[in-house]
């Protein structure tokens, strides 16, 4: 169920995805647990 009236993709069309909004999801994304792709074999 969506409680939002604009879809996600046409917030971000509409708001200019600056770096500064770009590292700020990326925060969140790591809270969330997120983790972006990254070479496994470096781990």
């Amino acid at each position: 169920a969506h409680n939002f009236t604009v879809p996600k993709r046409c917030v971000s069309v509409r708001e200019p995805y600056s770096a500064e909004r770009r590292k700020a999801a990326s925060e969140r994304a790591k809270a969330a647990g997120y983790q972006p792709p990254v070479r496994k074999s470096s781990s």
